[in-house]
């Protein structure tokens, strides 16, 4: 079985420090975006750690108070971050991707808030409480244009508090509810309640379950981690495969591929003594998971520890924290794995232009080979030939029929939702999806035949 690749690279501090100075000096990476941009904190001898994202490899701290220790925990791909400004109390905070952070204490009502997850539409997850009893904790769900207030949900029945954790692009919110902190069960909101059923979820983060578009949710059982399919009709937990030496194992984000990253304890007290790991679904060439401190699966590990996954994109994409072995101060360093393509990625790839340039074709076909876009805006506007629809299908079809019903179904969807980010618009967005999935239909059965 072929093992995946990465190549590494540092998302640094405030100062980048090289040679390692006395003061403390740390960053930590826990969200990343299709556009390349991280999340997480940054900091320098002057702040005890600042929310920042990270641009390519630049930190932009957020205008947070300073001297106030922050974090952002999730970042969507128009670039907007949720995350924690910690003091007596910790209190949620929205950064819109200009401007300063808003505090949503107020608009919450409650002392104490965090925010866990952002989706592209604005729409804000999280959990509000009054910082003492257990039982005062209530997700919320906080839609961020004007008109927006927040929602809060009650615990599942025979529970008395419950966390928020995640949200995806159909407004769907995943999360935990237990009884007295004891016994977590996850939830799905989707307009209401649903108990999935599986027990003992380890609080490991702030954020206690993940789940992508597909409602698939990831979370922490003790020992393992595991996968959930929300959309089945009885839900039933995959459990990742098991690390070698692992002991304990929390799973902290999932991507729309099923990828799950995280981090994982080992039995026998050897550095690091928590591992990042990746993991990848059984429909997956690379099925299985993998220790990201391999040397053959991260080719420049250099002289990395890397203790945590925390976030993954759509490409594939990982960011974390780790240390260098070689720092005499020991401070957290956020890094950034890229995924290196393989040459049965890079034929993918290939295949995936051509499908997508036949899908934006085909709706001029008939008036000869153009076709139609759609703007940011939801302008729909006409795209001129560039080469022949039959030249572009013969290319295509040999390199098709050779793919399985699973791999069509996976390329296809894939090209879908690149094309779908033409829009952030969500009714754009679903009706771009249909149409590019009725084409890709209507165009193969026509052209084959």
């Amino acid at each position: 079985m072929p093992t995946p690749t990465y190549t590494i690279t540092e998302l640094p501090p405030i100062i980048p420090i090289d040679p390692p100075l006395n003061p403390p000096y740390g960053s930590r990476a826990n969200d990343i975006n299709l556009g390349d941009k991280a999340a997480g904190f940054a900091s320098d001898s002057n702040s005890p750690g600042q929310a920042a994202v990270w641009e390519g490899s630049s930190p932009h701290v957020l205008p947070a108070p300073r001297n106030v220790q922050s974090e952002a925990y999730a970042l969507n791909d128009t670039g907007q971050a949720v995350g924690i400004i910690y003091g007596p109390l910790e209190h949620a905070f929205y950064y819109s991707g200009s401007g300063q952070i808003q505090d949503l204490s107020q608009v919450l009502g409650k002392p104490k808030s965090w925010a866990s997850d952002i989706n592209n539409a604005g729409v804000i997850v999280g959990t509000v409480g009054n910082g003492i009893d257990f039982s005062s904790f209530r997700p919320f769900i906080y839609d961020t244009k004007p008109s927006g207030s927040p929602l809060l949900l009650e615990p599942l029945p025979g529970t008395n508090g419950a966390f928020g954790c995640a949200i995806n692009s159909a407004g769907d919110v995943a999360g935990v509810s237990a009884q007295d902190d004891f016994q977590y069960r996850v939830f799905l909101f989707d307009g209401k309640m649903r108990d999935l059923g599986v027990d003992g979820i380890s609080v490991v983060t702030d954020t206690l379950v993940d789940m992508n578009d597909s409602g698939v949710i990831t979370g922490s059982a003790p020992g393992s981690a595991f996968r959930i399919d929300s959309s089945a009709d009885n839900p039933v937990p995959e459990y990742l495969p098991a690390l070698p030496d692992q002991d304990q194992c929390g799973a902290y984000a999932i991507n729309n591929s099923g990828i799950v990253v995280g981090q994982y304890w080992t039995v026998h007290f050897s550095y690091p003594y928590d591992r990042a790991f990746v993991s990848f679904p059984p429909s997956s060439k690379y099925a299985g998971s993998y220790d990201l401190n391999r040397p053959d699966v991260v080719t420049n590990l250099g002289d990395w520890a890397l203790w945590s996954a925390t976030g993954i994109n759509e490409e594939g994409q990982i960011v974390g924290w780790g240390t260098h072995q070689n720092d005499p101060v020991f401070e957290w360093r956020a890094f950034r794995l890229t995924p290196l393509p393989s040459p049965d990625d890079l034929a993918l790839d290939r295949l995936e232009g051509l499908l997508a340039v036949f899908v934006m074709m085909f709706g001029g076909f008939a008036r000869g080979g153009g076709g139609l876009g759609i703007t940011a805006s939801g302008l729909v506007i006409p795209i001129p030939p560039h080469e022949p629809l039959a030249s572009i299908w013969k290319r295509l079809l040999p390199e098709w029929e050779r793919l399985s019903g699973p791999e069509r179904d996976m390329l296809i969807g894939s090209v879908v939702r690149k094309l779908t980010m033409l829009t952030h618009d969500p009714a754009n967005r679903k009706l771009l999806e249909q149409a590019c999935r009725a084409v890709i239909t209507r165009a193969i059965e026509k052209l084959k035949a």
